[in-house]
């Protein structure tokens, strides 16, 4: 496999009883959980560990960073740490639900691939985690035959990670790799493919958290690279080279798909004017925040918004309660609808 990928990953962290408990901090982390959940709204929020969620009934869209993908019955969605996801749920929600982290599923790595899962060294040592790396690009959809595969192996780690036997850990990583490695069997070509792409996931790249740190703080100013240099201590070539090698992208396309992020978060979860969001996200021409925002999203803002509108309208008017103005929503703040959960831990998709 020859990869020519680099994108990064920024960080909360959600705690489920019964994951492996810390020593340190990359102590591994191992969750499942069956979940139904009544339709509604999910803000976005991120968190330190790999998501899956097999779909085994409902319509949901889930969105990914800035990509929205339409999943129902079938449809497998990875989230990889440190990315903005939440949803949209049209109808009640029937999933699995896993999360672990490279210190779980591949003890024996080093530290540091934690943080450069995504990197082509270390996809090609784990292959299990080229899904994560695709989803950004690519919808994975199974066929009856792998839903039922890949159900059967979830309902037996479900079951087997809570019965406390003896070779209960080892028995549960055996069986997140080859769940995961199905997946990656039956999706190979398309997994490679967008492993290999040059396109750069948006994400907190590993030695630029402080810059995106700062970027959204003040994502409505008017922002220079020479200011932000000045912000975390670099000279401006400085820490336009480090943006360009670390992500591929230069540092006014950074800025821009920030800016587009945040609007897409104010015309999901709030209901902002399409000019003042404009404003609220550092664009000075409403004109020219729509022409970026359609090139992105293939929808003008005031067609997005109509259409994700209409879906949570839908839900509304079933009695669920649409969320307020979340902005950045930080993963303590969420508000989950109607939750049941069986089995283990509480969490969000």
């Amino acid at each position: 496999m020859n990869f020519t990928t680099e994108a990064k990953p920024g960080v909360p962290q959600l705690i489920e009883r019964d994951a492996v408990q810390p020593v340190g901090t990359s102590a591994p982390h191992f969750s499942i959980r069956s979940d139904i959940r009544a339709p509604g709204v999910i803000p976005q929020h991120s968190h330190a560990h790999f998501e899956a969620v097999l779909v085994l009934s409902g319509k949901r869209t889930q969105h990914l960073a800035l990509r929205d993908i339409e999943a129902g019955p079938g449809h497998m969605l990875f989230m990889p740490p440190r990315v903005l996801h939440g949803a949209t749920l049209m109808t009640e929600n029937v999933s699995l639900f896993f999360s672990f982290n490279l210190a779980f599923l591949r003890p024996e790595l080093p530290e540091a691939a934690e943080l450069a899962w995504d990197q082509p060294a270390t996809l090609q040592a784990v292959p299990e985690l080229l899904p994560f790396a695709g989803q950004s690009q690519i919808s994975i959809c199974c066929t009856p035959k792998l839903l039922r595969r890949l159900s059967d192996i979830g309902n037996d780690l479900r079951s087997r990670h809570t019965s406390g036997r003896v070779g209960t850990l080892a028995y549960s990583r055996a069986q997140l790799s080859l769940m995961l490695l199905e997946v990656v069997s039956a999706f190979e070509q398309p997994l490679l493919t967008a492993a290999a792409s040059t396109e750069k996931r948006l994400t907190n790249p590993n030695g630029l958290d402080e810059v995106f740190t700062f970027l959204r703080a003040h994502i409505a100013m008017p922002l220079t690279v020479d200011a932000v240099a000045r912000s975390v201590h670099l000279s401006p070539s400085c820490l336009a080279a480090r943006i360009k090698r670390i992500t591929g992208k230069t540092f006014g396309e950074i800025l821009i798909e920030l800016r587009l992020l945040r609007a897409k978060e104010y015309l999901l979860y709030s209901d902002r004017r399409v000019s003042e969001i404009a404003y609220a996200c550092g664009f000075e021409d409403h004109s020219y925040f729509s022409r970026r925002f359609r090139a992105l999203m293939g929808l003008s803002p005031l067609e997005y918004r109509r259409r994700r509108s209409t879906e949570i309208t839908e839900i509304t008017d079933r009695g669920v309660v649409r969320t307020a103005d979340a902005g950045f929503v930080e993963p303590g703040n969420i508000i989950v609808m109607q939750d049941k959960f069986s089995d283990v831990g509480v969490g969000h998709a």
